[in-house]
């Protein structure tokens, strides 16, 4: 048992609470599941991108601790039939300055209901491009592409991915008192001060296509999209861009190049495509190797071997070359043939070179981009 367990059957439901998200604030961990099993509970953290089991309690003091979480986040405790979400406001016996927000997602499973607790992140938190692990030449061209007043920049990569952490770095480069920042987030997971942060809930009515479209009546002069999910909303994004505005937004895709032929595939014209592509962010979350125990296993790490994490990017900044190729909707051979031909640091290239910088395990490289 490492320092992150805590004996969940021997004390108070409210104790073990206070203990839980003690040591997911210590100990920067993003989500705390808390689970039904047969005849138990598990609780488990999510830490540096992987979940690890901190305690196993009883079925009814589990239920007890999910019923706690309903009364601190306004949600029905009547109600086990039902998904619910709302916002837990934490403000710790030992920090009365510090306030904690998380959110909080119960649904009914078969043996039971099942809670996560997701940690909002507030700007004293929020990650600045440089501390992203970006090469030097690739922020440089991040740095170009949001420089620009208009057209539309991805971030692609699978879910936790690190995808919102890249936008809201590029929003907290670029924002200033004399421009409008609108963004659109399903949920909204980190505030920034001074954009216009709007909720997309599909369950109570409006999509992202249709708040994109009441968003553009904003006079924004920069819109971040939370994420591509559809065709009308590709169009919309697009149109946006087209129209003078600078559009940020992710999408899932593989790589950079595969972004391109899921426009394609999505029905957006080569021609406009081209127009308003500004560039494309490919990305994954890499475990960092410890740097105190060197990966063999420390009291830092919890005898783990890693610490924290970092990312492996990609990033295809669009010329006329390839606005060429788009235009003539070549395929992804030819991309390939474009990008090998500038020398792009590829996703596993940049994983190599950080392995061999003593970063990460390349191991860790392996299971990403698997």
């Amino acid at each position: 048992m490492n320092s992150l367990s805590i004996a969940g059957s021997q004390v108070t439901v409210e104790k073990l609470l206070q203990s839980l998200i003690k040591r997911c604030i210590d100990f920067d961990i993003s989500d705390i599941h808390f689970e039904p099993l047969d005849g138990r509970g598990r609780i488990r953290f999510r830490r540096d991108g992987l979940l690890e089991t901190v305690s196993t309690l009883t079925d009814d003091k589990l239920q007890n601790l999910i019923s706690r979480l309903k009364v601190l986040s306004g949600l029905d405790i009547t109600e086990s039939r039902k998904v619910q979400e709302g916002v837990l406001r934490w403000q710790p016996s030992w920090d009365r300055q510090r306030d904690c927000e998380f959110r909080v997602s119960i649904i009914p499973t078969v043996r039971g209901e099942k809670a996560v607790l997701r940690r909002l992140i507030g700007e004293e938190k929020l990650m600045r491009l440089t501390e992203l692990g970006f090469r030097k030449e690739n922020e440089l061209l991040l740095e170009k592409m949001i420089s620009s007043n208009q057209g539309i920049i991805f971030v692609c990569g699978p879910t936790g991915s690190g995808k919102t952490t890249t936008l809201f770095a590029c929003l907290d480069r670029i924002r200033r008192e004399e421009i409008n920042i609108i963004t659109l987030e399903d949920p909204v997971e980190i505030y920034l001060e001074g954009v216009s942060q709007i909720q997309v809930n599909s369950e109570e009515g409006g999509s992202f296509a249709e708040k994109l479209r009441a968003g553009l009546r904003q006079d924004p002069d920069i819109i971040m999209v939370g994420e591509i999910r559809d065709i009308e909303t590709a169009r919309m994004a697009v149109r946006a861009a087209l129209t003078g505005h600078l559009v940020l937004t992710t999408i899932h895709t593989f790589d950079a190049l595969g972004t391109i032929i899921r426009l394609r595939e999505m029905g957006i014209p080569s021609y406009l495509t081209a127009e308003t592509l500004l560039g494309i962010v490919s990305q994954r979350l890499l475990r960092k190797t410890c740097e105190k125990c060197e990966g063999e296993g420390c009291e830092v790490c919890f005898e783990s071997g890693f610490r924290g994490r970092t990312a492996i990017q990609e990033v295809i900044y669009i010329d006329r070359i390839y606005r060429q190729a788009i235009m003539n909707s070549h395929d992804r051979k030819k991309l390939e043939n474009i990008r090998e031909n500038k020398e792009t640091c590829t996703l596993l290239e940049d994983g190599c070179q950080k392995a061999e910088a003593g970063l990460v395990e390349i191991e860790e490289v392996e299971r990403v981009l698997r």
